[in-house]
């Protein structure tokens, strides 16, 4: 027949094995111990954050009632005008670098009486009434005008006549001057 053991524990002087069992339940509370505070944690950061936000928009919104609308209308006006400034000084032909220009390529002989700019939409016409010693001095001074550069086209003589005090001949130049951007 076969042994049966009818003694319990205490008679027979042995303990039942219960440290893997508290290994169990210590591990199983530090884990749920650990999972509370992380949730915890980016539970508050997560309203820090929230609250964060909710002041940077106060802020805005204290911020834009504060702007006078009249201010805003001046400030968008001002930059309008400095666009629309910008523009004239893009298309604008300096006068003193054309004038230098004009003066550079005038011949020794030549005296002007009249000296007239008239702007147009993207070119200034000039017109110049020249007194020069002979018909071929007037030939030379428009060729010169027409070497002023590549921004400076159609020089023609529109009249020529002699001098009212007999000194030479009066020729009317007109030559336009192209805007170069």
């Amino acid at each position: 027949m076969a042994k049966i053991n009818l003694k319990s524990n205490e008679m027979s002087g042995r303990r039942p094995n219960s440290q893997g069992s508290n290994k169990s339940l210590v591990f199983g509370i530090v884990s749920l111990a650990v999972g509370l505070a992380v949730f915890g944690m980016v539970r508050y950061l997560t309203i820090q954050t929230e609250n964060q936000n909710e002041e940077a928009r106060a802020e805005v919104v204290q911020l834009e009632n504060n702007m006078n609308t009249d201010d805003v209308k001046k400030l968008y006006d001002f930059q309008d005008r400095l666009i629309e400034i910008e523009g004239l000084m893009d298309n604008k032909v300096s006068q003193m670098e054309l004038l230098e220009k004009i003066e550079r390529h005038t011949l020794p002989a030549t005296r002007f009486t009249k000296l007239e700019f008239e702007r147009q939409s993207s070119k200034t016409e000039i017109d110049a009434t020249v007194v020069v010693e002979n018909h071929v001095e007037l030939a030379k001074q428009i060729e010169a005008f027409s070497l002023i550069g590549s921004e400076v086209e159609n020089v023609f003589l529109s009249s020529s006549k002699i001098n009212r005090e007999g000194s030479g001949i009066e020729g009317n130049v007109i030559f336009y001057y192209k805007d170069i951007k």
